[in-house]
């Protein structure tokens, strides 16, 4: 290509012809590069996409020890040199699926906390984000809950993740606390992981029913169970105007 670039006679190209072929091939080159590039990462975008999918479908309904990287590979449709080529080892497909998966949860969590909606109605969109989120995301939920979680070591790992999650949802407790939204009684710690289970257990359950989840009675229910949260001489708990249909 650079013979290309440079072929020249006397400080000028060969000829008007010449010069027209070169700068085609140039032109060609360059712009050929650019879209292999973009190609390329697209690809790899969508190979770890897909692992990723098949791996969450794969641990989510066997235990982690009976689960293969072979299995993984053929529930993924990648050949197996694809999928360790993105993952050296299960335990880091494993951590990195439920990373993907917790860090998903904690950005719709955010997207709520910093919206400009009053601290009440906080409480209830937060519930139908849990909620909404694990109905949609059945698979995510049933390894969430799972006990099989591998080695001790890696036991460790996965428990950083989830602390991440609680971490954020203590925080923002504390702030409602602090602001007289919640009984000031209340145990910050034990609210935060009261209320994950109770949605999460709850979606699973319906789940494993064979259920909707994301229904107006649902939403109702886990909203009417989370009034004793609420400081009642602060704000009268839940407002019942508020719309179950989101």
């Amino acid at each position: 290509m650079r013979n290309v670039i440079t072929r020249k006679t006397a400080g000028y190209f060969a000829s008007p012809y010449s010069f027209s072929i070169d700068l085609f091939l140039v032109t060609r080159y360059y712009v050929g590069v650019e879209w292999r590039g973009k190609r390329s990462d697209e690809d790899l975008t969508s190979k770890k996409e897909l692992i990723y999918k098949g791996a969450l479908k794969a641990f989510s309904q066997h235990e982690f020890s009976e689960t293969t990287m072979d299995y993984i590979a053929e529930v993924s449709s990648v050949a197996k040199g694809t999928l360790y080529y993105y993952f050296k080892t299960k335990e880091e497909l494993f951590l990195y699926v439920l990373e993907k998966g917790i860090d998903t949860l904690i950005q719709e969590v955010d997207q709520v906390i910093q919206s400009p909606l009053p601290r009440d109605e906080m409480l209830v969109k937060l519930l139908k984000v849990h909620l909404k989120f694990f109905a949609e995301k059945t698979e995510l939920c049933q390894l969430l809950m799972s006990k099989f979680w591998g080695t001790h070591t890696m036991q460790g790992e996965v428990q950083k993740l989830i602390h991440r999650y609680f971490s954020k949802m203590e925080g923002f407790y504390t702030e409602l606390q602090q602001e007289g939204y919640i009984s000031a009684t209340a145990n910050i710690r034990t609210l935060a992981s009261s209320l994950f289970g109770m949605v999460m257990f709850t979606a699973l359950r319906e789940i494993e029913l064979g259920h909707e989840v994301y229904t107006k009675e649902i939403k109702a229910s886990l909203i009417m169970l989370c009034n004793g949260v609420l400081k009642a001489e602060q704000i009268t708990p839940f407002p019942h105007h508020l719309s179950l249909e989101e």
